[in-house]
């Protein structure tokens, strides 16, 4: 009898550590997602951006153009983690960032 209720309990740790990592999981790919998205809106604020100062290079885009770069660095990080992570290129990154 008492081998049976160790079963039960083992049979509820694991339910349990299948119930986290399939949380873990699907909060990953929620993040993915979610950086996809803000990714294109940078994209689209960026070509706005350029399109307004395509006459002349003002002082607006000379105070952006580090804030830029740091989000390019953090693009690329967050590519390799990506690939290092699931194996596989996110192309509107690739694009992006020219990798």
């Amino acid at each position: 009898m008492s081998a049976g209720s160790g079963s039960g309990s083992a049979g509820a740790a694991g339910t349990a550590t299948s119930a986290l990592c399939l949380l873990l999981s699907l909060t990953a790919v929620a993040v993915c997602l979610l950086l996809g998205a803000k990714t294109a809106e940078l994209q689209g604020r960026l070509a706005a951006l350029e399109e307004r100062g395509a006459a002349g290079h003002g002082p607006l885009l000379d105070a952006l153009q580090p804030r830029v770069e740091q989000l390019f660095r953090e693009i690329k990080e967050f590519e390799v983690w990506t690939k290092a992570t699931f194996g596989y290129k996110n192309e509107r990154v690739k694009n992006l960032t020219g990798l």
